[in-house]
């Protein structure tokens, strides 16, 4: 099962710049690197797009991990509550 985490909203801040900063120059160099050197600055459109691509990529592993989390969660507190409940010999 997986842990909580806490954190607050200035090092989330920090972190989402960072990441930005990660999506913007991993956009440039993959542009860069296909389409020739000086592509991507001729074409920040792309750079934008490539950028949310990999947001939204990101955004949806964390929903599949979050929603993985929380069904074996559930899964555990359920197994829990049956065992209770058999153990007072109450029906199902």
């Amino acid at each position: 099962m997986g842990k909580l985490v806490r954190i607050g909203s200035g090092e989330l801040l920090q972190q989402a710049m960072l990441t930005a900063s990660d999506y913007m120059s991993k956009a440039v160099w993959e542009l860069d690197r296909e389409f020739g050197e000086g592509y991507a600055k001729k074409n920040p459109d792309l750079v934008g797009v490539f950028m949310r691509v990999a947001a939204a990529d990101f955004d949806t592993g964390l929903r599949v991990a979050a929603q993985e989390n929380l069904e074996e969660s559930l899964v555990a507190v359920l197994e829990q509550l049956a065992t209770a409940i058999r153990g007072e010999g109450l029906p199902l």
